[in-house]
């Protein structure tokens, strides 16, 4: 089965891989266009969906979509908070790992520092204490 990447909006970057039939129906919802551009997996060149061959013409009009009926404003408004949502939560999701990283990492020395207080039969410094 073909796989496609789509260039999203302009600081997505290409998204996918997704089937032929993900393309057709992200087009249905208005979630891209025609003019999108569009590369298949094993292509070299991006074209757009309307002049891409796969999709060109009886391409998109074979497919049966006679039980789904157009997006409606509400539809389409939903979409774009959806992918609003999408896209801050893949720009706030790094700095959360970071924060847990650094957070986890302070932690252990903590620990480790506990640990070696009680082989040295010391008293754990009040500050470590508290973290720990």
């Amino acid at each position: 089965m073909k796989k496609y990447h789509y260039q999203g909006e302009e600081d997505e970057g290409w998204q996918g891989p997704h089937s032929r039939k993900e393309i057709i129906n992200f087009l249905i919802d208005a979630v891209i266009s025609p003019d999108t551009w569009v590369v298949e997996e094993s292509e070299k060149e991006a074209q757009t969906i309307e002049e891409h061959p796969d999709f060109k013409g009886e391409g998109i009009e074979d497919e049966d979509h006679s039980g789904l009926k157009p997006a409606d404003d509400e539809m389409k408004f939903s979409a774009k908070a959806d992918k609003a949502n999408i896209k801050q939560t893949k720009q706030s999701k790094p700095k959360l790992i970071k924060e847990i990283r650094s957070n986890l990492n302070r932690l252990w020395e903590c620990q480790l520092e506990s640990i070696m207080t009680r082989i040295m039969d010391d008293d754990l410094d009040s500050e470590i204490e508290s973290i720990r």
